[in-house]
């Protein structure tokens, strides 16, 4: 075999593995579960499912659907419709910045840490 078809078989390898391991923000949100702090001061755990979320703490319970698009995430519940713009920090966290004033006077922007199980 010549050097220019090792080389292509190298470099499509390195690209099928580099793929397969980028996680996709979808899959990350749904392997863990997350302790979701607002920076108006409420705390709570959540939950994302394929296509549904949930944000529970003792005093309420909150279900949404959800959808990614690029770095976009729109919760919908029957009424509502709230949307972030994810960014993920130097550590494992996950920044949920509110797109909308409304979405941010109804939920502040969150901050989203993956809770060890």
């Amino acid at each position: 075999m010549n050097k220019s078809k090792k080389l292509i078989i190298v470099l499509l390898t390195l690209f099928f593995l580099t793929a397969c391991g980028n996680q996709s923000l979808k899959e990350k949100l749904q392997e863990n579960e997350w302790k979701v702090i607002s920076d108006n001061g409420e705390s709570y755990n959540a939950t994302f499912l394929s296509d549904t979320a949930s944000f529970d703490s003792q005093l309420f319970s909150l279900g949404f659907t959800y959808t990614i698009d690029d770095d976009e995430i729109t919760l919908k519940d029957e009424e509502d419709e709230e949307i972030f713009i994810i960014s993920k920090t130097e550590k494992k966290e996950l920044y949920f910045e509110a797109k909308t004033e409304k979405t941010l006077k109804s939920f502040g922007n969150l901050t989203m840490t993956p809770i060890e199980k």
